[in-house]
Order: C-alpha cells, then structure tokens, then sequence
C-alpha cells in the first residue's frame, strides 16, 4: 500500500502523488477496489479523436466544393449543421459507451434536428410534410419491436424514450395549422399511432408505468 507522509494517509491502487497535497508516495501500490480504466478509455478516446479530426475534414472539403462549384449556401449550411450534429451524437455514444439500442431510440430526435436545420435554410416543406412523419412512423415502428421482444425490460431501460416518442407523434399534428404539412395523412397516423400506444401501455402495464413515471420525473 502507498502512503504519503505529509498527509499521513494510506492508497490503494495506482497512483503516484497524493490526490490532496501532490506530494510522491512511498511504499509498493497495492491493486485497488475499482479495475484501471486506461485500457479501456484509451481507444475510446483515439476513436474520438479521429472522429473529430474527420468532421473537420468533411467540413473543408463541403466549403471548398461549395465554392469551387458555386453550391446554392443555404444548402452548404443547412449540410455543414446536419453533418456536425451527426458527429457530435456519434462522438457522444462513442465517447460515454452508448448502447446500441439507447442509440437507435436517439437517432430520430438527431434526423428532427437536422430536418429542421435544413428547413430554416431552406423552406422546404418536403421536410415537414414527408421526412419527420415518416421518420416518426419508423420510430413507432422500432418502438414496438422493442417492446414485442423484450417486453417488462424495454419499459423499465427505456421508458424516457417511449414516452418522448409518444409525445412527439401527437406534437407533429401542430404543423397543420402552421401550414408545413398541405398534405395532413401522414401526420394524423402519427397522431393515431401515439394514442394507440399510449392507450396500449396504460392498459397493459399502468403500474410499471405509474413506477416508472415516479422514478423518472419525480423530483
């Protein structure tokens, strides 16, 4: 065990100098409770590192493209924020370990972000009328696969997200009157589809929801 002698207190594990005082320790270390984690934060942090590095790249490259071929810039920056909102979620999972199921139930929230980068730029309403409904059915669509196959467990580990999903679909119907969605069809299923799970977890597992509820969002 290492000892520092100015603060008169014992170490276990892998140090070198006393985390009060930064003086060096003396004796032989001895392994301590928790395992190193440099082995295992070492790749992770490379894997961001390049990450990082390719975005930069990727962002150079889209300016000098958009120049070299006269790109139309709302384009050039409604790319520039969706490749780096793309980025920061990937150098995120990478970095904090992700699972890659949590991934998946974020993926959507990073494609409304970008959809609604592209359309600030670009007023499109192919995007609100077409890439977020149907973004938001292929998440329903995932949402119950989850929940068919692992059933108590995906309301306990992922149940944030289903209810955010849920929420989303009814809030989709608020493009209507703002008039980013002409043709209504593929909203309004997305609203149906949030009452219809929502109506499915309330019948089917209220307490697991009500324990659930209280865990997550209580104070």
């Amino acid at each position: 065990m290492r000892r520092c002698m100015a603060c008169d207190v014992d170490y276990t594990g892998h140090i070198e100098r006393c985390p009060l005082c930064q003086s060096d320790l003396v004796g032989d270390a001895v392994p301590g409770v928790l395992p190193r984690q440099i082995p295992f934060l070492k790749p992770r942090r490379l894997a961001t590192q390049l990450l990082l590095f390719i975005t930069g790249v990727v962002i150079v490259l889209i300016v000098f493209f958009a120049y070299q071929f006269h790109w139309d810039w709302p384009d050039v920056i409604a790319s520039l924020f969706s490749w780096l909102v793309l980025m920061l979620l990937v150098v995120n999972a990478v970095a904090h370990d992700v699972r890659p199921l949590r991934l998946c139930f974020r993926l959507p929230y990073l494609i409304l972000l970008a959809s609604l980068v592209w359309l600030l730029f670009t007023r499109n309403l192919i995007i609100t009328q077409f890439v977020i409904p149907i973004t938001w059915l292929a998440s329903f669509a995932y949402d119950a696969v989850v929940l068919v196959v692992l059933r108590d467990r995906a309301i306990d580990r992922y149940f944030k997200y289903l209810i955010f999903d849920i929420i989303m679909g009814a809030v989709l119907l608020v493009m209507i009157p703002l008039g980013w969605a002409p043709w209504h069809l593929l909203v309004v299923i997305n609203a149906a589809v949030a009452a219809i799970m929502l109506l499915s977890l309330v019948i089917f597992a209220h307490r697991q929801i009500g324990d659930n509820f209280h865990r997550q969002f209580s104070a």
